[in-house]
């Protein structure tokens, strides 16, 4: 969570950083819409990576241990790898940027609080597990700097 502090677009941190609960409305509605769509894109990475494994381990006629090593140097992030992951982070990152804009600077929340630290605030372990194996989020800046 702390790399993005680092770039000219990064939203000015707070220690502590905002609670949900200190949040703009439109921020927390947009999160329940991520949580809801978490909750369906984690039961389908999970499937989808048990099905990885079970496929290497049937083709290969090798032990879980053995498929878990092959599948992770074919997909680095693990069950993260999932395309539908990727754009569940970066459509709400930059859901959050769009909300950010609309509201003062004392209620902007830096993205990366929005999509990891409020689901670590909720116990979210699986899912901030599942986030954490991504090498990077599919995120960027522009030529302008914005993020895109």
């Amino acid at each position: 969570m702390n790399a993005p502090r680092d770039l000219p677009e990064s939203i000015h941190w707070r220690e502590p950083p905002m609670m949900l609960s200190e949040a703009s409305e439109p921020h927390r509605s947009a999160f329940t819409n991520y949580l809801e769509e978490m909750t369906e894109i984690y039961d389908l990475a999970c499937k989808w990576w048990e099905g990885s494994l079970d496929g290497i381990m049937e083709e290969k006629g090798i032990s879980r241990g053995r498929a878990v090593k092959i599948a992770i140097s074919q997909r680095m992030a693990g069950p993260a790898a999932l395309p539908d992951l990727v754009w569940l982070l970066r459509t709400y990152w930059l859901k959050c940027v769009e909300i950010n804009r609309g509201v003062s600077e004392a209620l902007r929340v830096p993205p990366e609080v929005f999509l990891l630290k409020w689901l670590i605030d909720r116990g979210e372990a699986e899912w901030v597990k599942l986030l954490s194996c991504m090498p990077y989020w599919p995120i960027g800046l522009d030529e302008n700097g914005k993020w895109c």
